[in-house]
């Protein structure tokens, strides 16, 4: 089974909370439909998600990235499905350097598997570590400098 067909019943879970998962799928709609199938009237859909279409770059590529999601885009497709955003934050490590990412894309595009493991294993842990606090705001962060959020989101019954 995907993130499209999951294997449990309808209205099962208060908290479902699928972090960097919905942006790697074509069908993105589909993913969310089947979250919000999963959640029981008023429970809470956590999930991060990069910003900003225009942002593309050659390491959405490089991890699999299908989407990028415009905050207005993203309101939408999440109310078409009766879940509405309470709270989000900016999320991520992207790196200041952008000769750090570039450097990152070339030893990943030579070794992807040992970049994975390095990326797994040493920076998404340091990442983790030097991450300063979450802030969350209420809606959805709509900044043009924010490259990846995590929503809080409800849903309606």
């Amino acid at each position: 089974d995907d993130a499209r067909n999951l294997p449990f019943g309808d209205g099962l879970f208060s908290v479902v909370a699928p972090f960097d998962i919905i942006e790697h799928f074509e069908d993105d709609g589909r993913v969310l439909d089947e979250l919000r199938r999963m959640l029981a009237p008023g429970a809470t859909l956590v999930f991060s998600v990069p910003l900003h279409a225009s942002a593309w770059s050659e390491f959405d590529n490089l991890v699999g990235h299908c989407h990028r999601y415009d905050p207005h885009v993203l309101e939408h497709a999440l109310a078409e499905r009766g879940l509405t955003i309470i709270e989000s934050a900016a999320y991520g490590m992207k790196p200041a350097s952008s000769s750090l990412t570039e450097y990152g894309m070339r030893v990943m595009r030579r070794n992807r598997r040992r970049a994975m493991r390095w990326y797994n294993h040493v920076f998404v842990p340091l990442a983790l570590w030097f991450q300063r606090p979450l802030r969350f705001v209420s809606g959805l962060v709509n900044l043009p400098s924010v490259d990846e959020i995590i929503a809080v989101c409800r849903r309606d019954n």
